[in-house]
């Protein structure tokens, strides 16, 4: 999930280092990381609004892997420069986290024994502890009776019991082809007038995208799901080049720095995809898969986006020569120790409130989030910095 909705950052990283050789895609990422930590967690809890009880492992797991991502990072990028080796370094990391998750059962298991908190009133009041399972709106949602949500692993319970019992049944048919004739064309009109508003403005580009890319929730495209993919990955490439083009361009129009527009604005709108899947699979009861997205969305970003980039970048003009890629001047040193800053706030805000995610956290973390966001731009445009940043150079 957490690679899914961070595909925009990456291709934004890949065009921003080799195309346009400026620190666009660095700072995008960098955006995107606080907002992810701060901005989208507070979001959805206050979207939902209900207290939502975490487990400890994921959350301790994710955030321990996100530490070593920032700290890898800021040693590769402390000088300015990245060689070839630095950014494989980057890419093994994520390999290794890869690993970590494939094991993630078997090191929660030992985790929970070596854990002094599972007393044995503990484990007797969470063996008794029962879940019910509902459907709302078309989606799963899982919620305990007594108002807690339910762990990972009750989550998965509940759904090999479902599959089980769907096997038994049978596929409907029937079901599959109300839903798929249920599915919006573009060319359908809205009924309130601001939706209306909305359908002119995408209606080109929503054209485009319905004529391209086959819709395999439809039985006649289900076999082109690869049709589907591939074409989706050409189009996430082409936006995200429009959008780095298009922003370099506002920015040297309005004499404002690069570093500034990306951390900012691209940053956080990259990383909507990753706003609403936490929302959705927040209100489906599954918290702990919200908060996971969120920080392995960063992991995957800082070091697979980046080194991934950087790999590819120093075999390619202007950097082939010497295979180190060099990179403008940039705050990385502040935006890490803000990034671990904000990791902190984050885990104490969670700790203190008994590993629950309250509406309290929420607006805490949306405070935090604005207030290292205003800290970030007013250095980067030389109010608390020493100097501005420069903005994007006009080549002919």
């Amino acid at each position: 999930m957490a690679i899914g909705t961070s595909a925009p950052e990456l291709f934004t990283s890949l065009i921003g280092t080799t195309v346009t050789k400026n620190n666009i895609g660095l700072d995008t990422i960098l955006g995107s990381a606080a907002f992810n930590l701060t901005f989208l967690i507070g979001v959805t809890a206050l979207v939902t609004g209900k207290a939502a009880q975490l487990s400890k492992w994921p959350v301790t797991r994710d955030s321990l892997c996100y530490v070593v991502s920032v700290i890898a990072v800021y040693i590769v990028l402390s000088d300015h420069r990245v060689a070839w080796y630095e950014s494989l370094i980057l890419i093994i990391l994520y390999g290794m986290y890869i690993v970590v998750m494939y094991f993630n059962s078997k090191l929660s298991t030992l985790v929970e024994k070596l854990s002094e908190d599972q007393t044995p009133d503990k484990l007797d009041e969470e063996e008794h502890t029962t879940l019910a399972a509902h459907k709302v709106d078309g989606y799963k949602s899982l919620d305990k009776v007594n108002g807690a949500t339910p762990s990972l692993e009750n989550n998965r319970s509940i759904q090999d019991t479902e599959k089980s019992n769907s096997t038994d049944k049978g596929p409907n048919k029937e079901d599959d082809d109300l839903l798929f004739d249920e599915i919006d064309s573009p060319l359908e009109l809205p009924e309130k007038w601001w939706q209306r508003i909305l359908w002119v403005l995408c209606l080109p580009i929503g054209l485009v995208l319905f004529i391209t890319i086959p819709d395999c929730r439809k039985q006649k495209w289900r076999r082109f799901f690869i049709v589907t993919f591939i074409t989706s990955i050409v189009w996430l490439s082409l936006l995200s080049y429009a959008m780095v083009w298009t922003f370099s361009v506002i920015g040297y129009t309005l004499h404002i720095s690069d570093d500034v527009l990306s951390f900012a604005i691209l940053g956080p709108a990259t990383s909507i995809p990753d706003l609403v899947g936490s929302i959705v699979v927040a209100r489906d009861g599954y918290w702990d898969m919200a908060v996971s997205n969120s920080i392995g969305s960063n992991v995957f970003e800082l070091l697979l986006c980046l080194g991934g980039t950087f790999f590819i970048s120093a075999f390619l003009p202007p950097f082939a020569k010497n295979l180190t890629v060099i990179m403008k001047e940039n705050s990385v040193m502040i935006i890490s120790v803000q990034l671990l800053l904000a990791l902190a706030i984050t885990m104490v805000a969670i700790i203190f409130s008994g590993w629950k995610l309250t509406r309290k956290v929420g607006f805490a973390l949306v405070f935090c989030y604005v207030s290292f966001l205003t800290f970030e731009i007013l250095y980067k445009i030389g109010i608390l910095g020493p100097e501005g940043l420069p903005i994007c150079e006009l080549r002919y």
